[in-house]
């Protein structure tokens, strides 16, 4: 099944903001006209490859009538991409004043969603898809200079109606169901043009199915509860329609936001694959998989020239059931985290660099270990992996600027990274613990005692419990060689110290010193 290059510009969050539609208050009136202007500055905020098309635009008694809407969005793609184009007719949209200084807006219940273009191998294809709107009503008031909307739908569903190319017998369904939908936003002119929106949905559900016939078939339904999402978009004066992305992070006043959060999700994916290595493949396997979550929530932040993200989702579980396995196998997860920052503009100051995982509580079922630990020689204790790396650093030269970083000379670096710290690190699993931390400063003032690399100067230390026990137990279940147990031990008495009175617990200290000096546990190593 052929798919369109994934190629968003960055400010499509514009009229998906508009459309999200928000709420602040305001006492001001507005007309059919003000709201409808200001849907038209949206969608022209997104840049030339996204196109608000009408036909006539006729204005009768307390409101306006935009007859034969439609929404085209066609990105620049280079040649080795393809071609990619969406329409979505919008149909007649009115805008009616309700006399108590808001207007109403009515879109049709039923919008045609068209999908064509050429994949990266030079062959055509199409989709279409029908949104539906069930009980939906918008609302618009405030004034032309922050426009409100506040909108609720019992429901709203997308189903793809068609998609070419479809062998004979193929069977390919996308459903996507939003039920309890109420959406808020605001749209503020001036310099920067500012966008905000909230949205909160009661479930949100898909269904994806193929079935291809001398291959196999699969199916995937997901759903999520108590779904929000809050968002917001600054865009400065003159930026509208820019995709140069180095220039708009340049500008302190655009600025990028979004939040979503939910209670809970499950999914469940069935597949049976007939012929391993085709459209299908899962190692020719038949089976199915439940998994669920608790709570989740992500945040984005993009402003002042740098990016934010961190995810987290509690309680996570999946369970595997296939022809090929005698039991259902399960794991659990306690918690997971990520979180990344980075600079993206070049600054004279420092930003923030950061880096973590964390898997905590990863439970294995009892038929996993019994595959490498049938006597259960290790203890099967839940594992727990935190990764956590923080730093300050900056761009010399714009990332996204493809010549700038092209007329660079060899011996230059594009950006500068002056310190590093762990601000946690462990490894637990089978009976043993790792911990460290430490921090280390970077010289790019002498870049000869290290090879061309910036000197760094600083210290890490760790502490290892119960890694001897693993040791034995590795060599005992035959997973380690004798020998190689030996050299391990060696490397831990030569690098390493005993804590005394804490039976099999080491601490090791790596420092590296102004001067170039490496030293492990007080040994000089360089």
């Amino acid at each position: 099944m052929p798919s369109p290059s994934r190629h968003v510009p960055r400010s499509l969050a514009v009229p998906v903001a508009c459309f999200a539609l928000a709420a602040t208050s305001a006492a001001a009136e507005v007309t059919a006209a003000d709201v409808w202007r200001s849907w038209q500055g949206s969608f022209a905020a997104a840049g030339e490859e996204l196109a608000l098309r009408t036909g006539p635009v006729s204005a009768a008694g307390n409101g306006l009538t935009v007859a034969d809407a439609a929404l085209v969005f066609a990105p620049d793609m280079a040649p080795a991409q393809g071609e990619f184009r969406m329409e979505v007719a919008l149909g007649d949209i009115v805008f009616a004043e309700d006399g108590d200084g808001a207007v109403a807006v009515t879109l049709t219940e039923e919008i045609p969603i068209t999908l064509t273009g050429v994949d990266e191998a030079g062959e055509p294809f199409s989709a279409r898809f029908l949104m539906t709107l069930g009980g939906t009503d918008i609302r618009a008031s405030g004034s032309p200079e922050a426009l409100r909307h506040e909108a609720t739908s019992r429901e709203v569903a997308l189903q793809l109606e068609e998609m070419r190319p479809q062998e004979d017998g193929e069977a390919v369904d996308i459903a996507v169901t939003l039920t309890g939908l109420t959406q808020s936003s605001v749209v503020e002119e001036g310099d920067p043009r500012r966008t905000s929106f909230t949205t909160a949905i009661d479930t949100l559900a898909y269904a994806l199915s193929a079935d291809i016939p001398g291959d196999g078939s699969f199916s995937l339904d997901y759903q999520s509860l108590d779904y929000a999402v809050a968002g917001s978009v600054a865009l400065p004066d003159g930026s509208e329609g820019s995709d140069e992305v180095g220039t708009l992070l340049a500008d302190d006043s655009y600025a990028v936001r979004f939040e979503a959060t939910s209670s809970a999700s499950a999914g469940n994916l069935s597949f049976e694959d007939t012929a391993p290595g085709g459209d299908v493949d899962f190692g020719g396997a038949s089976g199915s998989v439940d998994i669920t979550a608790g709570a989740g929530a992500q945040s984005l932040t993009l402003a002042e020239g740098a990016v934010s993200y961190e995810g987290r989702a509690d309680a996570f579980t999946a369970a595997m059931l296939t022809d090929q396995l005698p039991v259902p196998v399960s794991v659990a997860l306690g918690g997971s985290t990520f979180t990344f920052a980075t600079p993206l503009s070049p600054r004279e100051a420092e930003g923030e660099i950061r880096l973590g995982l964390a898997l905590r509580e990863l439970a294995l079922d009892d038929f996993i270990w019994d595959l490498f630990d049938p006597a259960a020689v290790l203890p099967r204790d839940p594992a727990t992996l935190v990764i956590d790396l923080a730093g300050l650093g900056r761009w010399l030269v714009d990332p996204f600027n493809e010549s700038a970083l092209a007329a660079q000379e060899d011996d230059e670096l594009p950006g500068e990274v002056s310190g590093a710290r762990i601000e946690a690190l462990e490894l637990s699993a089978a009976g043993a613990r790792v911990t460290a931390d430490g921090a280390v400063r970077f010289d790019y003032s002498d870049r000869e005692t290290f090879d061309g690399l910036p000197a760094p100067e600083g210290q890490l230390t760790a502490r290892l419990e119960g890694v001897g026990g693993l040791l034995d137990k590795l060599v005992m279940m035959g997973l380690l060689p004798q020998e190689q147990s030996m050299g391990a031990r060696l490397m831990l008495g030569l690098f390493a110290s005993p804590v005394p009175g804490q039976e099999d617990t080491f601490t090791s200290t790596l420092a590296v010193e102004p001067d170039g000096s490496v030293f492990a546990n007080g040994q000089q190593i360089r």
